[in-house]
Protein backbone atom coordinates (compact mmCIF):
# COMPACT_ATOMS: atom_id res chain seq x y z
CA UNK A 1 0.00 0.00 0.00
CA UNK A 2 1.33 3.53 -0.62
CA UNK A 3 2.60 5.37 2.11
CA UNK A 4 0.20 8.27 1.38
CA UNK A 5 2.58 10.70 -0.19
CA UNK A 6 3.01 9.16 -3.46
CA UNK A 7 6.06 7.94 -3.07
CA UNK A 8 6.95 4.46 -1.17
CA UNK A 9 5.34 0.97 0.20
CA UNK A 10 4.46 0.64 3.78
CA UNK A 11 4.68 -2.24 5.80
CA UNK A 12 2.38 -2.64 8.60
CA UNK A 13 4.23 -5.65 10.33
CA UNK A 14 7.58 -3.71 10.53
CA UNK A 15 6.46 -0.19 10.58
CA UNK A 16 9.37 0.63 7.65
CA UNK A 17 8.80 3.01 4.88
CA UNK A 18 10.82 1.10 1.88
CA UNK A 19 13.48 4.52 0.18
CA UNK A 20 16.06 4.32 -1.87
CA UNK A 21 19.21 5.26 0.48
CA UNK A 22 22.81 5.97 -0.61
CA UNK A 23 25.41 5.82 2.05
CA UNK A 24 26.73 4.85 5.31
CA UNK A 25 24.64 8.56 5.96
CA UNK A 26 21.59 7.71 4.53
CA UNK A 27 21.97 10.27 1.80
CA UNK A 28 18.94 10.30 -0.79
CA UNK A 29 19.32 10.67 -4.28
CA UNK A 30 16.86 13.63 -4.16
CA UNK A 31 19.36 15.32 -1.79
CA UNK A 32 22.63 14.42 -3.63
CA UNK A 33 20.93 16.59 -6.36
CA UNK A 34 19.58 19.55 -4.22
CA UNK A 35 23.53 19.53 -3.05
CA UNK A 36 25.09 19.23 -6.88
CA UNK A 37 22.92 21.78 -8.16
CA UNK A 38 23.35 24.13 -4.66
CA UNK A 39 27.06 23.61 -6.06
CA UNK A 40 26.58 24.93 -9.52
CA UNK A 41 24.16 27.81 -8.67
CA UNK A 42 27.01 28.80 -5.80
CA UNK A 43 30.07 28.41 -8.22
CA UNK A 44 28.59 30.31 -11.31
CA UNK A 45 27.51 33.28 -8.80
CA UNK A 46 31.18 33.50 -7.63
CA UNK A 47 32.45 33.30 -11.35
CA UNK A 48 30.27 36.08 -12.09
CA UNK A 49 31.12 37.92 -9.52
CA UNK A 50 34.90 37.53 -9.99
CA UNK A 51 34.49 38.51 -13.57
CA UNK A 52 33.66 42.01 -12.38
CA UNK A 53 37.48 42.09 -11.50
CA UNK A 54 37.67 43.64 -15.19
CA UNK A 55 37.11 47.00 -16.46
CA UNK A 56 33.58 46.69 -18.35
CA UNK A 57 30.65 49.03 -19.41
CA UNK A 58 27.91 49.89 -16.68
CA UNK A 59 25.65 47.40 -18.07
CA UNK A 60 27.41 44.52 -17.89
CA UNK A 61 28.64 45.21 -14.20
CA UNK A 62 24.80 46.10 -13.27
CA UNK A 63 23.69 42.21 -14.69
CA UNK A 64 26.73 40.28 -13.32
CA UNK A 65 26.65 41.72 -10.35
CA UNK A 66 22.92 41.03 -10.00
CA UNK A 67 22.70 37.48 -11.13
CA UNK A 68 26.12 36.76 -9.28
CA UNK A 69 24.46 37.68 -6.14
CA UNK A 70 21.21 36.09 -7.03
CA UNK A 71 23.07 32.89 -7.81
CA UNK A 72 25.35 32.95 -4.60
CA UNK A 73 22.44 33.73 -2.27
CA UNK A 74 20.08 30.71 -4.39
CA UNK A 75 23.12 28.69 -3.79
CA UNK A 76 23.38 28.83 -0.35
CA UNK A 77 19.81 28.81 0.12
CA UNK A 78 19.33 25.54 -1.76
CA UNK A 79 22.53 23.80 0.24
CA UNK A 80 20.83 25.01 3.90
CA UNK A 81 17.63 22.91 2.55
CA UNK A 82 19.37 20.27 1.33
CA UNK A 83 21.00 19.99 4.85
CA UNK A 84 17.77 20.29 6.36
CA UNK A 85 16.56 17.67 4.22
CA UNK A 86 19.06 15.12 5.29
CA UNK A 87 19.15 16.02 8.88
CA UNK A 88 15.08 15.13 8.89
CA UNK A 89 15.73 11.79 7.19
CA UNK A 90 18.39 11.44 9.97
CA UNK A 91 16.22 12.42 12.43
CA UNK A 92 13.09 10.03 10.45
CA UNK A 93 15.45 6.97 10.23
CA UNK A 94 16.08 7.21 14.14
CA UNK A 95 12.23 7.22 14.78
CA UNK A 96 11.61 4.53 12.19
CA UNK A 97 14.35 2.23 13.84
CA UNK A 98 13.05 2.78 17.34
CA UNK A 99 9.78 2.12 16.43
CA UNK A 100 11.23 -1.59 14.80
CA UNK A 101 13.03 -2.66 17.98
CA UNK A 102 9.58 -1.73 20.11
CA UNK A 103 7.03 -3.75 17.25
CA UNK A 104 10.11 -6.74 17.72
Amino acid sequence: MLDGFGGGTHDPAVGRIARARIGARGMSWQIIIMYAVAGVLALTGAGLLLLLTRPSGPAKVYVFRMVGIMLLSGGAVLGMSAAAMQQWSGDDAAVTHAGERDAL
